[in-house]
């Protein structure tokens, strides 16, 4: 796996490849029937949700996460190059800054506004931070590693994410009142934790003995292999307080997106034409946002109850990724623009 520390170096777009996306793009990522195409826009042919760009520190940005105000995480180029966590609310692109180090980036916000992700320190290392009333923290590593990052953060502070060791290996972890306690594995070396849920339960994934790498949940300082999920190897990437799990499952021949929840596991069909789709953020409605080709390239899609809708780009750009969803059905991730670059893009009806 791929750290965060050995990407700080390489163009924000890399940035946005989750560790186990197996797309061979050059990308890295209301009503309670939000989720949902209505027929008189079907019938009509105006999309179901319009994009609109939140706007960059510079000439380049990512949306990462919302929470329920509408408050938006991610990155941004700088003048010159370094990429900066941002918080775009209130019509506001505010600069978070970084630990002292060159770059900075945003990965998820909780619904008080705090925003986790990592950040290069002044030795030059990556380290997961949160920043919350003006102020970035220093999360650190777990013991013996020389970088970490935060991926999720729920209504109580808790953080997870990944420490990594000298030698590249990742450790998932759970940061709680100040304390970084290491995740249980499947008997493998390789941990990440991707997502966090109010009750606590964290998802991501582990290799076993064999080096094979499963979705997983840890509840209670206990792991749970969730399996392959009819694929070879299997990643959770988001989970909500009901407990229904996204991520992707990787096949012989491609990949796709799953919805685990009581029901058993469903596979996310693609976008027209498409070939795969990865899921990345679940509501507490059930919807799910990611990312799928549609036989010319790829696309930002929102799924529900069994159809993925295709939420389009800004305005004459080739392609887009969605990474977040809150309750209202507010949509964030990136569009490509004619102009060059990704741009933050929020998604509504």
């Amino acid at each position: 796996m791929k750290s965060i520390a050995s990407l700080a170096g390489t163009a924000g777009i890399l940035l946005a490849l989750t560790a186990c996306d197996s797309s061979t793009s050059p990308i890295a990522h209301p009503s309670p029937d939000a989720g949902d195409a209505s027929p008189e826009a079907a019938a009509s042919g105006r999309p179901a949700y319009t994009p609109t760009n939140l706007g960059t520190l510079d000439s380049y940005s990512e949306a990462q996460a919302i929470n329920a105000s509408g408050a938006v995480a991610g990155f941004s180029n700088v003048s010159g190059g370094a990429f900066h966590a941002v918080l775009w609310a209130g019509g506001n692109t505010k600069d978070l800054g970084t630990l002292g180090g060159s770059n900075a980036y945003g990965f998820a916000i909780s619904p008080d506004g705090s925003v986790v992700g990592a950040s290069e320190t002044v030795t030059g290392v990556m380290h997961a931070f949160m920043a919350s009333g003006g102020m970035m923290t220093d999360l650190g590593t777990l013991p013996g590693d020389v970088s970490s990052e935060a991926r999720a953060i729920n209504a109580r502070g808790q953080v997870v994410g990944s420490s990594t060791s000298p030698d590249g290996t990742s450790r998932g972890f759970l940061w709680d009142n100040g304390a970084m306690t290491e995740l249980a594995s499947l008997g493998g070396r390789e941990t990440a934790a991707r997502g966090i849920n109010k009750q606590g339960q964290v998802v991501g994934y582990s290799s076993d003995a064999a080096g094979v790498r499963h979705a997983v949940r840890w509840e209670r300082g206990q792991v749970e292999d969730l399996g392959a999920l009819g694929g070879s190897e299997s990643f959770a990437y988001g989970i909500n307080d009901a407990g229904v799990i996204v991520g992707q499952v990787i096949t012989l021949e491609s990949f796709y997106g799953f919805v685990l929840s009581k029901s058993g596991v469903t596979r996310i069909a693609p976008l027209p034409g498409g070939a795969y789709t990865t899921a990345y953020s679940v509501n507490n409605a059930g919807q799910v946002v990611g990312r799928s080709d549609n036989g010319a390239g790829e696309h930002a899609f929102i799924w529900q109850a069994g159809s993925t809708t295709d939420l389009g780009v800004l305005p004459g750009g080739p392609f887009s990724r969605a990474f977040g969803i809150n309750d209202r059905g507010q949509v964030v991730g990136y569009s490509f623009v004619p102009e060059g670059g990704a741009r933050a893009t929020l998604w509504s009806r």
